[in-house]
């Protein structure tokens, strides 16, 4: 098949992306924050052809360094993310600002930066992001995690106006809440049946990445599961 760059791929949509793709034939570049992470996956996915890195997605150095090896990319994915500060703005501080803004904002621009030239030089690749629900429909609180957001998905969709002329695919995927573990922790089954799976989310990135996606370019996909719009 090819080569996918991917973050996040130890959380806990992370695992079911990675395994997806790895049975689709993929060989994998993974890039996790820490070094425990970075073993637990190896092992996990023992066999398959996937090589795990240590990286620091906040770092353009970090990231200019683990994209030295991309000669044979054929796309990012781009999973990695976290929530701090869910009250009010004026209940937000400076420590939530930066790491949600650095952690989706800064993050997001390090990676498209260095694999742009990539995939253009190649003639062609896709790039999948994941922003959120409330990056489209922000409430009264959590507007640092929606804005940071709405940050990730406007880079992916310009990405998406870059690539056009080379082939190179941009999307982002927008769910509302998935159904991870970390989620789930102490929240109502009622709540939880209402939740994106996230064997649905890998199933749509296996597709935005493959052949059967290669008319589908700067689109943000709604998976909402059973919550409103």
């Amino acid at each position: 098949m090819g080569t996918i760059f991917i973050t996040g791929a130890s959380g806990g949509l992370g695992g079911h992306v990675t395994r997806r793709l790895l049975q689709d034939g993929w060989t994998l570049q993974a890039a996790v924050h820490r070094r425990e992470a970075a073993d637990l996956l190896a092992r996990q996915f023992s066999g398959f052809p996937i090589q795990v890195s240590v990286v620091d997605i906040t770092r353009r150095d970090e990231v200019e360094n683990w994209m030295r090896t991309a000669a044979d990319m054929d796309g990012l994915v781009h999973l990695a993310g976290g929530f701090r500060g869910g009250g009010e703005l004026s209940a937000s501080s400076d420590a939530d600002y930066d790491f949600l803004f650095n952690l989706h904002a800064r993050a997001t621009f390090y990676l498209l930066a260095a694999v742009m030239p990539i995939l253009k030089k190649r003639g062609g690749g896709a790039i999948v992001t994941v922003a959120a629900r409330t990056a489209l429909r922000p409430g009264k609180e959590a507007a640092l995690y929606a804005a940071s957001k709405a940050a990730e998905l406007t880079l992916t969709l310009a990405a998406a106006e870059e690539g056009r002329p080379y082939q190179v695919r941009a999307n982002c995927i927008v769910p509302a809440v998935i159904r991870t573990p970390a989620n789930m922790d102490g929240a109502p089954e009622k709540e939880i049946a209402r939740w994106t799976d996230p064997a649905d989310i890998a199933e749509c990135i296996a597709f935005l990445v493959s052949d059967r996606g290669k008319s589908v370019t700067g689109a943000q996909i709604p998976m909402y599961g059973g919550i409103p719009a």
